[in-house]
C-alpha cells in the first residue's frame, strides 16, 4: 500500500470514530453575552487516542518567514504518509498573553479544519467574532485590521526617528500605550477595536504633524537669527582669495 493510500485509509477510519465534540469552556463577552469554545485539552482528549489507534500523529510548529509568522500543521502516518497545512497569522498582538491566546486559537481551529471536525454549537464562534466591542477575553479575536496596525506602528517608528522623546528611557510606543489605557481603559493595544485604533492613529498623526511644524519653525528661526548676526559680514563662501606676493598675476 502506498503512503497516500495508507494515510487516507487511516484518516477515514479515524473520522468515523471521532464522534461529537462538545465545547467545554464558556467566556463572558460582556453585553454580547456568553459564548462557548473548545479548549485545547478537550480537543486533544477527543482526537489523539483515535489518531494514535490508527497510526496517525499531529505535529504543529511555528515558523517565522519574511511575510510573517506561520503555523505549520502536519498529520503524519506511521508508514510515512503526510498531510500538511500552513496558516499565516494575519495579526500579532503586542503582548505575550495576547500572542499566546492567538497561537492557541489557531492551533485548535487549524486542527479542527484539517480533521474536518465541527464542535457542537459552532455558531457560537460566529456570534463571538461579531462582537466588535465585547469585553476582551483570552478567546477574543483582535478587533482592528492588519492595515491599521501596520499604519500605527509605521507612524510610531517615523515619530521615534524624527522626534525622539526627551526622556531617553521612554518611547512613543510607550506613550501610545498610556494613551490607550487612559482613553479606552485597555491594558494592551491588542484589545483595541477598529474604531479605537483609527482614533489612536489619528492622534499619533496629529502629534507627528504638530512636531514637524514646530521643527520647521525652529529651523526657520535659527536661520533668521544666523542671517541677522551675519548681515553685515561678507559670505565667506564668496570672498575672493587674497593674491600671494609671488603670484605673477597679482
Amino acid at each position: 500500500m502506498s503512503d497516500d493510500a495508507a494515510i487516507n485509509t487511516a484518516l477515514v477510519a479515524a473520522q468515523g470514530e471521532f464522534g461529537q465534540i462538545v465545547k467545554d469552556q464558556r467566556a463572558d463577552a460582556g453585553r454580547r453575552g456568553v459564548y462557548g469554545y473548545l479548549s485545547h485539552d478537550a480537543l486533544n482528549a477527543a482526537v489523539v487516542p483515535v489518531l494514535t489507534k490508527h497510526g496517525l500523529a499531529v505535529v504543529q510548529k511555528l515558523e517565522s518567514r519574511d511575510d510573517g509568522l506561520w503555523l505549520l500543521t502536519e498529520l503524519r502516518h506511521a508508514e510515512g504518509g503526510q498531510i500538511d497545512s500552513a496558516f499565516r497569522f494575519p495579526y500579532l498582538p503586542d503582548d505575550w498573553q495576547g500572542l499566546g491566546s492567538a497561537i492557541s486559537y489557531a492551533r485548535r481551529y487549524v486542527l479542527l479544519a484539517l480533521l474536518n471536525i465541527a464542535p457542537a454549537d459552532d455558531d457560537d464562534d460566529g456570534r463571538a467574532a461579531s462582537a466588535s466591542r465585547a469585553r476582551p477575553t483570552p478567546e477574543r479575536a483582535p478587533g482592528w485590521s492588519e492595515r491599521t496596525r501596520g499604519a500605527i506602528f509605521a507612524t510610531l517608528h517615523e515619530l521615534q526617528a524624527a522626534h525622539p522623546p526627551p526622556d531617553s528611557d521612554d518611547s512613543w510606543q510607550v506613550t501610545a500605550r498610556r494613551y490607550v489605557k487612559q482613553t479606552f481603559g485597555h491594558d494592551s493595544m491588542s484589545e483595541l477595536s477598529e474604531r479605537e485604533a483609527q482614533q489612536l492613529l489619528g492622534s499619533i498623526r496629529a502629534r507627528q504633524a504638530l512636531l514637524d511644524q514646530q521643527q520647521a519653525r525652529d529651523v526657520d528661526a535659527a536661520w533668521s537669527d544666523s542671517e541677522d548676526a551675519h548681515r553685515d559680514e561678507p559670505d565667506s563662501a564668496f570672498v575672493a582669495p587674497t593674491p600671494r606676493e609671488d603670484d605673477p598675476d597679482a
